[in-house]
C-alpha cells in the first residue's frame, strides 16, 4: 500500500488514509495511466498488503480492468497476463475478482485460462468465472454450466447462449426464474 499511496498526487488526503480506506486509493490511480499500472501489477500479485488482503486486491483487479480499456496493446496484454495468473492465487475473493476483470475487458484470448479456473471453481467464484465467459461471449464453455447445479450460474448461461437447443433446456428448468430468462432469449433471438 505504500507504493499505492507514494503514486498518488501530493497532497492526496488518500495518502494520509487508513489502511481500510486505502483500496479507494487503487480506483484513483487509473488517471495516472500506464505509470500506474506496475503498481497495480505488483499489489494484485504479492499478497501481502495485510488484514483483509483479498478485497483489496480485488479492487486492484477491477483498477486493471478499468485502464486496459484505453491502455496500449502491450500493456494491455500485460495485465491480462496479470489478472489470468491471478485466477491461481489462494484466494477465492482474488479469483473471483480477476475472473471478472478479464471479463469487463474483453480478455478473449483468456477464455482458455477462465474455462481452466471453472475445474477448481466453487460457489461466488464459479458464478464470477461464468460471467466472464458470458461477457466474453464463449458459448462453447458455458454450455455445460447449463447443467449446473447452482441456480446462479445456470442463470447466466440463459443471459448470455444463443443456441435454441440450450436454451430449450433451460427453459424446462426446475427454477422458474432461469425458465423466464431463457424464455426472453429465445423471444429476442426468434
Amino acid at each position: 500500500l505504500a507504493a499505492v499511496r507514494r503514486a498518488l498526487p501530493a497532497g492526496d488526503p488518500l495518502g494520509q488514509a487508513p489502511e481500510w480506506l486505502a483500496l479507494r486509493a487503487a480506483q484513483r490511480l487509473v488517471p495516472l495511466g500506464g505509470r500506474a499500472v506496475p503498481l497495480l501489477l505488483r499489489a494484485l500479485a504479492d499478497g501481502r498488503m495485510g488484514k483483509d488482503d483479498g478485497p483489496r486486491r480485488a479492487s486492484v483487479a477491477q483498477a486493471l480492468a478499468a485502464r486496459a480499456g484505453s491502455a496500449p496493446k502491450d500493456e494491455r496484454e500485460t495485465i491480462h497476463a496479470a489478472l489470468a495468473a491471478a485466477l491461481g492465487t489462494d484466494d477465492a475473493v482474488v479469483r473471483a475478482a480477476a475472473a471478472r476483470a478479464l471479463g469487463l475487458c474483453q480478455a478473449k484470448e483468456r477464455a482458455a485460462d477462465l474455462q481452466l479456473a471453472l475445474t477448481t471453481a466453487t460457489g461466488a467464484e464459479r458464478l464470477a468465472v461464468s460471467e466472464a465467459l458470458g461477457m466474453l461471449g464463449s458459448e462453447d464453455a458455458l454450455e455445460p454450466l447449463a447443467a449446473d447445479p447452482d441456480p446462479t450460474v445456470r442463470a447466466t448461461v440463459a443471459q448470455h447462449v444463443t443456441r435454441a437447443a440450450t436454451l430449450l433446456t433451460l427453459l424446462n428448468d426446475t427454477d422458474p426464474r432461469i425458465s423466464v430468462i431463457a424464455g426472453a432469449r429465445l423471444g429476442v433471438l426468434g
